[in-house]
This record gives C-alpha cells, structure tokens and sequence, in this order.
C-alpha cells in the first residue's frame, strides 16, 4: 500500500504541475496545493501505515505541518500563518508528547 500511496502522491503532484505550466505560467497556484498534498501523503503514511509510537506520530506531523506552513508563506510572500499558526502548534505538541510519555511510558 506504501508504494501506490507514494505513486498515487507522485502523479497527482505531476499532473498539478503540468496542468498549471499549460494554463497560466502567470499564477503558480499548483504551488499552494504541492504542500498540501504532500502533507496528505506524510499523514498517511506515517499515522494509518506506519507503526511508530504516538510521541514520534506527533513530532512527524509537526514538523510536516510546520514545513507546508512554511512553504505556502514564503510562495505567498506572507507570514502570517508561521506568527500565529505554528508557534501554538510547536507549544501544544510538546505538551502532548509529554503527557503520552507520562502515560504510556514511552515516546
């Protein structure tokens, strides 16, 4: 299932990119989806999929929501979601790493 998730990723993400170059060169809006759907695949992949413990689930979902953040800021020319988004997101996922370790023993 991991390989046709990853090909299925690949090909929506190509197919984006190629439709956006033949319609508008002017708008690079397949830019803005590219992240997204590469935070799709990661969520996938790694929660339903994979078989790590929940305190690395947490970390690789902050850091995947933290870098799509990130990219649609920089693409948009804005900074609005890393100022307000992805510091409450860094503080909260912290807290529940902590409080699944105190729990489970175990990150």
């Amino acid at each position: 299932m991991s390989k046709w998730l990853s090909f299925i990723a690949v090909s929506v993400i190509s197919v984006l990119l190629i439709v956006n170059i033949l319609s508008s060169r002017e708008n690079m809006w397949s830019l803005y989806l590219v992240p997204c759907l590469l935070y799709i695949w990661l969520s996938i992949r790694h929660t339903i999929v994979g078989s790590s413990h929940l305190g690395r689930k947490i970390l690789v979902h902050l850091l995947g929501l933290s870098i799509m953040l990130l990219w649609i800021d920089v693409v948009g020319g804005d900074t609005l979601l890393v100022d307000r988004v992805c510091d409450p997101i860094c503080i909260d996922s912290g807290n529940t790493t902590c409080y699944s370790h105190l729990l489970y023993g175990k990150v």
